[in-house]
């Protein structure tokens, strides 16, 4: 019953609003995958996260600073 409605309210607009309906709704299915694979990170990997995150709140000035890392990085691929 929405989607015949919806079809319908739809069908009403002007072409080019409709192309923005289609852009929306193109939008949300994409939001909606998203935030549906958000959850579907492997175990295995969350713990290894916690684990890096952890290390970090031990010694939070260990480690290269971004600057750094991002020189390192332009150098090796000439970016």
């Amino acid at each position: 019953m929405i989607v015949e409605n919806l079809e319908k309210n739809i069908q009403l607009l002007p072409e080019y609003l409709q192309l923005e309906v289609s852009d929306y709704v193109e939008y949300l299915l994409i939001k909606y995958q998203v935030q549906k694979n958000k959850n579907d990170i492997p175990e295995e990997h969350k713990k290894i996260l916690k684990e890096r995150y952890k290390k970090m709140l031990e010694n939070p000035t260990a480690g290269e600073s971004w600057d750094t890392v991002k020189k390192e990085l332009i150098q090796k691929y000439a970016v």
